[in-house]
């Protein structure tokens, strides 16, 4: 046996990603794991310090998280996962894997602290790899992030103050390498997260380019991880095709607040080269 695919998954939170990733880890045989909340500053770190993975067919925890605790999760969590024994312990740090998808929330490609190859050197080699660059349209992106109350508060808006700087920061060093303006990130698949949801044509070029086991078009499916949808949270898991994530900003449309987040011409530049501008398409 030996290594075969592994995939470093680049994202803003509430971007979308979680539930593009478990379609990804759906379309590979075992011997696959997914590692949620990776450090790109700590390879060697990245599997002894796993807090919730998913090996195989099961989700199993190390410890109980700080944010399980913080966002009343407990509960809901361990009728998901289960507590990791030793032989599985072993297995994920040891055995050779047909999958291995890591995922990084939030980093700025302007500003990380070692190259891809130096992160992934400190890996066993791996037949395919690749950089899974996932987008999600600025609209809608702070609306979630608005509704979530976790990453982003009207304040934050209006002070335009280090949070708010540091996330339109990250995204727009996104934005420009999904446009070709920078080349961070080595062997990268670009996922738009908009047309992903809409367009099972575009779910299908991209099983191609992950070459992977088999195909998965349609996926119903919302993510666990992050809570959930932060407008539906679970409610609709396992009928995600019914949820309205390209209208998000709706909600917010008659709050100056939100508005004057797109007091950037760059910013506005960057999403409709990429996505156009949802707020004048109707997805209906």
């Amino acid at each position: 046996m030996s290594n075969k695919n592994l995939f470093l998954v680049i994202s803003m939170s509430r971007s979308g990603h979680h539930p593009i990733m478990e379609w990804i880890y759906a379309q590979f045989e075992p011997r696959k794991l997914f590692l949620n909340y990776c450090d790109f500053a700590t390879p060697q770190d990245v599997l002894t310090n796993r807090v919730q993975y998913h090996w195989n067919d099961q989700k199993y925890y190390k410890k109980i998280s700080d944010s399980w605790i913080q966002h009343g999760l407990v509960d809901q969590k361990l009728k998901e996962f289960v507590r990791e024994t030793e032989g599985v312990k072993r297995e994920v740090l040891n055995a050779d894997k047909n999958l291995l998808i890591m995922n990084f929330e939030n980093l700025n490609l302007s500003q990380i602290p070692m190259s891809v190859d130096a992160f992934t050197s400190h890996f066993s080699p791996f037949e395919n790899r690749g950089c899974i660059l996932v987008m999600r349209d600025i609209y809608n992106l702070i609306a979630s992030r608005l509704k979530s109350g976790r990453e982003l508060s009207r304040e934050d808006i209006r002070q335009k103050n280090e949070t708010f700087q540091n996330m339109i920061s990250a995204w727009k060093s996104h934005a420009r390498e999904f446009l070709g303006e920078t080349n961070v990130l080595p062997d990268k698949i670009l996922v738009n997260f908009n047309r992903w949801f809409l367009d099972v044509d575009y779910r299908s070029e991209l099983t191609k380019k992950l070459h992977s086991d088999r195909e998965v078009s349609d996926w119903h499916t919302v993510s666990t991880y992050g809570g959930g949808s932060s407008f539906d949270q679970m409610y609709l898991k396992d009928e995600a095709h019914k949820m309205a994530v390209l209208d998000r900003w709706k909600e917010y449309r008659d709050d100056e607040t939100f508005w004057t987040a797109f007091d950037d011409p760059e910013l506005v530049s960057l999403s409709e080269r990429i996505f156009g501008n949802p707020t004048t398409i109707d997805n209906g």
